[in-house]
């Protein structure tokens, strides 16, 4: 009787919410590299080093970049590569790639790419909803990962054989060779597609459905020591911008003309680089004045996971390291939204991590589309069968 009930309210769910579960996860697969589709695009911005040129001075390129965009600019992105460009700043997601020999505007990146990332992005989080139908698209996302979630767990129960033998246990943990027909092939598939994407699947949905209810990451927080959903970080403690886009920088960058002398953006980005080795990039915010500091984000691997970051602030008079902050002086409710939000994306643990969501996101794409055949032979067929049964004896 337990199992009949379980497995009907499996059934149900996954016709209520397959299609969403299906879009997200083929949504999900298309962006599972995104940090790096976006870099590597952008990167394609390289310039060519002229022999024993020297680059121009961070302030210079600032200058460069706020006369061509007719704007100010607050800081820059340096990578860990003499012939990469420099991304001059000017908000959260808004830069300007500069050559930095030559201070040659190369543009705002890779925008076809980033623009076709967007797009996904929207289906996958919102199912395309546009404008104010956003919030709609958004719970719609928000309960299908809810019962997505019911759906593993009741798939554990179902998944178990009635008779342990060998020939049912293989039957769920690995494909059959030479099925005897389609409803054989979607019942060996089905069970093994969810025992291997079990406990990633698990975590994606789970943090999903965290992220989509701030009440449920809210309550984790409280859980781990903090005070339910964390206030937003301060300046410089804000982990993870959108793909592709610069960090949350300082005030616009205004050269000093008078008063106290600062040091140059490029002296306080050495200090950075020689206070920690192995550096991929850094985002330097300047300094504003000499009462504000200069943050200096580091990254430490690519794409960035949040104990691969840190931030330095920095005496923009004396270049001496004010505070740190990383992942060890983030609270554990810190620490906590920092995991749900990178786990979700795979992020947390590096390329592995986002290899791992993609595949079990493909996995997914197959338990749904085997699962769609099977709900139809248990539901619609017999109807079908019956149907033609009474026209024939009629």
């Amino acid at each position: 009787m337990i199992r009949k009930i379980i497995f009907w309210s499996h059934l149900v769910a996954g016709i209520a919410a397959g299609i969403v579960i299906f879009i997200m996860s083929l949504t999900g697969v298309l962006i599972a590299y995104e940090y790096q589709m976006v870099e590597n695009a952008n990167m394609s911005l390289y310039s060519s080093e002229a022999a024993g040129q020297e680059p121009l001075s961070l302030d210079q390129i600032m200058s460069a970049a706020s006369l061509e965009l007719g704007r100010d600019i607050s800081g820059v992105v340096v990578w860990n590569d003499p012939s990469a460009p420099v991304q001059a700043t000017y908000d959260r997601r808004g830069g300007a790639f500069m050559d930095p020999y030559t201070g040659e505007y190369l543009g705002t990146g890779a925008e076809a790419i980033q623009n076709f990332l967007a797009l996904i992005r929207g289906w996958h989080r919102e199912l395309g909803f546009g404008g104010e139908s956003q919030r709609t698209g958004r719970a719609i996302t928000g309960a299908s990962n809810a019962l997505f979630i019911f759906i593993l767990i009741s798939g554990v129960y179902l998944w178990l054989p009635k008779i342990w033998n060998g020939a049912s246990l293989r039957m769920r943990l690995w494909f059959q060779k030479s099925p005897a027909n389609s409803k054989v092939r979607d019942y060996n598939w089905h069970h093994v597609f969810g025992f291997w994407a079990l406990i990633p699947l698990t975590a994606i949905a789970v943090t999903a459905t965290a992220i989509s209810y701030p009440s449920v990451k809210g309550m984790i927080n409280q859980l781990a020591g903090g005070p339910g959903n964390p206030p937003r970080p301060e300046q410089g403690q804000e982990q993870g911008p959108p793909p592709g886009a610069p960090p949350p920088v300082a005030a616009a960058f205004v050269a000093p003309t008078d008063g106290p002398t600062l040091m140059s953006l490029d002296a306080l980005v050495e200090i950075a680089k020689e206070a920690d080795d192995g550096w991929y990039k850094i985002t330097a915010a300047a300094p504003r004045d000499a009462n504000s500091p200069a943050e200096m984000r580091i990254s430490y691997d690519f794409p960035m996971a949040p104990t691969q970051e840190k931030t330095l602030s920095l005496d923009p008079m004396t270049g001496e390291i004010v505070s740190e902050f990383g992942w060890e002086q983030m609270t554990k409710a810190q620490q906590v939204d920092q995991v749900f939000r990178r786990l979700h994306t795979g992020e947390f643990y590096g390329i592995a991590g986002q290899t791992i969501a993609g595949i079990v996101s493909i996995f997914a794409c197959f338990m749904v589309w085997t699962g769609w055949p099977l709900a139809w032979r248990r539901l619609v067929s017999p109807l079908i069968a019956k149907r033609k049964s009474a026209s024939a004896s009629a």
